[in-house]
């Protein structure tokens, strides 16, 4: 199950045990849409410009825990973030490091994983989990290139709406194909508590 918990915390998301069983996967896989909802290849190469609005503090909630993000503004082509998950009882379960580079032809995207007492976790203990991303339209990058993670195809991180980021991630068939979408709030903003919840149509 090491694989499968790499997989759900890219989007600051670790299930275990009936946690992991009870996620429903799409029967289609997410696909890099605009605005309109139509699925378009026309993109570019996303730069660290386009990822700076993730600059902050976010917050959300999903199956009894909590989640928490801070992300540094870019800084000579590179961000730099944390993650924290505690439970109900305020118990820190799970942290991570994150980074965001710009690299030729797109971004790079790098985090390791820490249980609560700062112990990296086995499967990243020589090399971080690694996404790239080289396509980018209307406030989403896709990142379709995954070292260290076989059963992930890729992820979309949509930036597109303020104070709100949704990590959509799409799992290869090994997983069973399908996605999963999780979205955070800009802590301070007017939106409300969310969950996570498989991928419904935009």
């Amino acid at each position: 199950m090491r694989t499968t918990r790499i997989l759900l915390s890219i989007s600051g998301l670790a299930f275990a045990g009936a946690g992991v069983a009870a996620i429903q996967p799409e029967s289609k896989q997410p696909e890099m849409k605009s605005r309109e909802g139509v699925v378009t290849p026309a993109h570019r190469a996303p730069t660290i410009e386009d990822f700076a609005p993730i600059a902050g503090h976010w917050r959300t909630q999903a199956q009894g825990r909590v989640y928490e993000e801070i992300w540094l503004p870019p800084s000579n082509g590179q961000m730099t973030g944390a993650l924290r998950s505690f439970d109900a009882e305020g118990k820190l379960l799970l942290l991570e490091l994150l980074t965001v580079t710009e690299i030729e032809g797109g971004l790079e995207y790098r985090l390791r994983h820490f249980d609560g007492e700062m112990t990296p976790w086995d499967s990243e203990a020589e090399s971080p989990l690694i996404m790239r991303g080289t396509r980018y339209v209307d406030g989403r990058t896709l990142f379709d290139e995954v070292e260290g993670a076989d059963s992930l195809a890729g992820a979309i991180i949509d930036l597109g709406t303020p104070d709100r980021m949704s990590f959509i991630l799409s799992f290869s068939e090994v997983q069973g194909g399908g996605g999963f979408r999780l979205t955070f709030e800009r802590v301070g903003s007017d939106f409300g508590p969310n969950t996570g919840a498989p991928i419904t149509p935009d």
